[in-house]
């Protein structure tokens, strides 16, 4: 098996194992607060990051859990703004459907290109802002903006939780290609520690204890198992083939999620919403291939933008995977 297929069954488990993450915490809905469920999925991802930060220290004795100090704004602006954009998913699983969720996050990757471009002053092709365009209409079918929505409040949530989503991967952009950045992994431990210390207090004061909820916590701790699973899967994902090659496998994920979604709580989208989601990842997929083509032009690395669920959310150093190669230098000709 060659290297890019493995990187392609790594992130199609990915996409199945944070969609199964999101529908248990749509199945909990208010029963458990957004807090534990968050603190849950920081739990998990310490795990999956703690192991992968040992790994990169192996082959890099640098390499540190929590980063270096003269980073350390600019790796509190990225947990920060993934430790939030997760909360707020977590809170808008609870009021929309599976579907739509996944579709608000799917629009990262054109929010990301309006944020490189001012902040990192990257160059933004005409195509790129007319796919810009074009999602966003796909993302106004879905919401339908009016005041007489009656989730039209969680929409907002979710798409503010995109935004906080796009300005996480803009810092891990920063951080991961400049001459004395950080590794990913150690990008992935800060924000854990940073949900850990962030949730656990409010975590506490929300507790109602586990008498007669043993089922609920049940479901709770299978999210985070999915979650280190949906991670773990990403990361090495990146570690067999680059970004580019297999995030738009990203995009099986709304497929699951609208199976559960129609065959556990009978969600059925409207008409406006099915040509929303079509819109978007058209142009997701659209975006995907120029810029595989647009790399090939001009030999520069523009990877595409990986956006699996409320994690890949926030969480998965994805614009410079050869980072995490943990393989022997003999081996990485496997995927030709």
């Amino acid at each position: 098996m060659s290297n890019l297929t493995k990187g392609i069954l790594c992130a199609l488990l990915s996409a199945l194992s944070l969609a199964l993450m999101s529908f248990l915490f749509k199945l909990l809905n208010n029963e458990i607060s957004s807090y534990e469920k968050l603190l849950s999925r920081g739990i998990g991802l310490a795990i999956v990051a703690w192991f992968l930060v040992k790994q990169a220290q192996k082959k890099n004795p640098k390499v540190t859990f929590l980063g270096q100090r003269k980073n350390a704004l600019v790796l509190t602006l990225r947990s920060a703004a993934g430790g939030i954009a997760m909360l707020f998913n977590i809170y808008t699983l609870n009021y929309i459907s599976l579907a739509d969720a996944d579709m608000l996050l799917k629009l990262n990757s054109v929010l990301l290109l309006i944020l490189c471009a001012i902040f990192l002053k990257e160059k933004v092709t005409i195509v790129q802002m007319i796919i810009v365009a074009v999602s966003l209409f796909g993302v106004l079918l879905i919401i339908k903006p009016s005041f007489d929505n009656p989730n039209f409040f969680a929409y907002a949530v979710g798409l503010l939780g995109t935004l906080l989503v796009s300005i996480a991967y803009m810092c891990i952009r920063y951080l991961t290609t400049k001459e004395d950045g950080e590794h990913p992994a150690t990008i992935m431990f800060h924000l854990a520690c940073f949900i850990i210390l962030t949730m656990t207090y409010p975590t506490i004061k929300h507790f109602n204890g586990f008498q007669g909820n043993g089922y609920l916590y049940l479901i709770l701790a299978l999210s985070s198992l999915f979650s280190a699973i949906g991670q773990f899967a990403l990361t090495y994902s990146f570690k067999f083939a680059p970004a580019k090659e297999i995030s738009i496998y990203s995009y099986t994920s709304l497929i699951w999620n609208f199976i559960l979604g129609y065959f556990v709580f009978a969600t059925i989208p409207d008409l406006y919403s099915v040509i929303g989601y079509i819109i978007i990842v058209g142009a997701g997929i659209y975006l995907f291939i120029y810029n595989r083509q647009h790399d090939r032009t001009i030999g520069r690395k523009i990877h595409g933008v990986s956006s699996s669920t409320a994690s890949i959310a926030s969480t998965t150093p994805i614009m410079k995977p050869k980072s995490l190669d943990f393989s022997n230098s003999e081996n990485k000709d496997d995927s030709k």
